[in-house]
């Protein structure tokens, strides 16, 4: 926070590697994308060679909203965004003791994407000085609206099973300006891994070290059986040699 503003790059945008990287997380499930049209280009002041825009539906979300909600934008993080569009549900900031910063407990929205942009941190997400910004688009009951005001941009505050998401929009050579928090690199530690990944990935790591200690003991297990036919052998030998001597 504090450092210097950075310069745009000024190049177009084929979001090869953040596809990729959204697929390396299984998100290209619940996306599908396509150019931004005339009126969402308009509003977020964006082009289609440095944004695209993804639909997004998740069937276990459990949300169900109705034309009456209300069209909005949530900023967040690449960070946060694997769990996010995986559950589908985005959770009330309510909690200051693990960070939380709010006035009014409950989901921040704003009507206008400006806002949200802002509240969207931007990430260098490859390291080559192209910083990413996510914004999620969403829709809200809006006779569920907790609070509203207009200073800080236009937000509105709902609960969590008020509002819906229904697509991302990813702005790329969307640099910091003076002041703003940022990312500059990846870290893997950061990322908030869903739940149900998280014991996925402990089952495969708990499979993994077993085969490897199998495949360290296998191994040991045959030269001891070596060694004991080895043995074996060894006084078999021995008693037909006594015998033999016995004999004579």
């Amino acid at each position: 926070k504090g450092k210097q503003e950075f310069q745009k790059l000024n190049v177009k945008s084929d979001f090869r590697d953040l596809k990729r990287w959204l697929g390396q997380r299984k998100l290209t499930d619940f996306l599908t994308f396509g150019p931004m049209d005339s009126e969402e280009l308009r509003q977020t002041n964006c082009s289609n060679d440095t944004a695209i825009y993804a639909k997004y539906e998740n069937v276990d979300s459990g949300m169900a909203p109705d034309s009456s909600w209300r069209t909005a934008y949530h900023g967040t993080w690449f960070y946060s965004l694997r769990n996010v569009l995986y559950h589908g549900v985005l959770l009330e900031s309510r909690n200051t003791h693990i960070g939380h910063e709010f006035w009014e407990p409950g989901v921040y929205v704003s009507p206008k994407f400006e806002t949200a942009r802002e509240y969207a941190r931007a990430h260098d997400l490859f390291h080559d000085g192209n910083y990413y910004r996510c914004v999620l688009k969403v829709v809200y009951d809006p006779d569920q609206v907790k609070k509203e005001r207009e200073r800080g941009g236009g937000q509105v505050v709902v609960p969590s099973c008020a509002v819906a998401i229904i697509g991302v929009i990813f702005c790329a050579d969307d640099p910091p300006r003076k002041g703003e928090e940022r990312f500059e690199n990846w870290n893997d530690d950061l990322e908030v891994i869903p739940a149900k990944e998280e014991f996925i990935n402990d089952q495969r790591d708990q499979e993994s070290l077993q085969l490897q200690t199998l495949q360290e003991v296998q191994p040991k297990r045959e030269e001891a059986k070596v060694s004991q036919k080895s043995v074996e052998g060894s006084s078999a030998r021995s008693r037909s040699s006594s015998r033999e001597d016995e004999d004579e």
